[in-house]
């Protein structure tokens, strides 16, 4: 088989990646939505919710069933009560909280709308991975599905 060269799109012209060169491109790509905030106080950045109505969130805690189906993190610096809000579903939140890198982030089954890097270990608890810390601020979310401890 011929061996092949991958085609780059340079200045609006399609291109061969020629030998020696090198692709350098930031991935910026994230998905957000927009929720009105329908918990009674305001929410914060890095806050974890979950939709609670149609178009509506509340904070997320791995304690109960119904609360703990993270739909994503506020992505605001602040959403008050009953307000619309941007809250992002995966990509990299920026200034999302305190972390260490490289610690998984999991929803907190003790404060509503908290991460914790230990995940919850009690009967009745869920466990829901909610993204990893890549330096000490930002978080790349990547929400997996709730799994329920026996």
């Amino acid at each position: 088989m011929a061996a092949r060269k991958p085609l780059v799109l340079n200045s609006g012209q399609f291109e061969e990646l020629q030998s020696g060169d090198t692709l350098d491109a930031s991935i910026t790509e994230k998905d957000v939505v927009t929720l009105t905030n329908d918990n009674a106080g305001s929410m914060s950045l890095g806050e974890v919710v979950y939709i609670s109505s149609d178009d509506g969130c509340d904070l997320a805690q791995a304690d109960a069933v119904g609360t703990a189906d993270a739909i994503g993190l506020v992505a605001d610096a602040s959403i008050a009560s009953s307000a619309s809000g941007t809250v992002q579903t995966d990509g990299i939140l920026v200034s999302a909280g305190s972390f260490t890198a490289g610690d998984i982030m999991y929803l907190d089954a003790t404060t509503a709308g908290s991460m914790t890097s230990t995940p919850p270990s009690s009967s009745g608890e869920f466990i829901v991975e909610l993204g990893k810390a890549i330096n000490t601020t930002d978080l790349e979310i990547t929400i997996r599905r709730r799994i329920k401890l026996g």
